[in-house]
């Protein structure tokens, strides 16, 4: 019976590599766009226009997946643990123009 179990075991901790390894993989995706850099978007949302120019997200480099554990041996639990990091933003202009929310502003 300990063959089993030690079985069960082997194959949590390969479902976990395997689960691991498809996180990071999604997150190098995610690294080859950082910073992700916006030089203008226009749009008309719910009545108010939104002009947004030369925005900048950056910090995916800083994701990872630092834990990654299957527990129990009938029934799987999942604790995962993504550790963000900090992701800032800025924008050089933006102006909101509708009925209840206006403004612009440089930065």
């Amino acid at each position: 019976n300990d063959l089993k179990l030690d079985k069960v075991k082997y194959q949590q901790r390969i479902f976990e590599d395997r689960i691991n390894d498809t996180i990071n993989n999604a997150i190098a995706e995610l690294k080859e766009f950082d910073p992700i850099i916006v030089s203008r978007v226009e749009r008309d949302i719910a009545g108010h226009s939104v002009l947004i120019e030369n925005a900048t997200l950056e910090g995916f480099s800083n994701i990872y997946a630092s834990r990654i554990r299957l527990g129990g041996l009938i029934t799987w639990t999942l604790d995962l643990v993504i550790e963000i990091g900090r992701i800032t933003s800025s924008t050089e202009h933006w102006k909101v123009d509708g009925p209840t929310v206006y403004g612009d502003g440089d930065a």
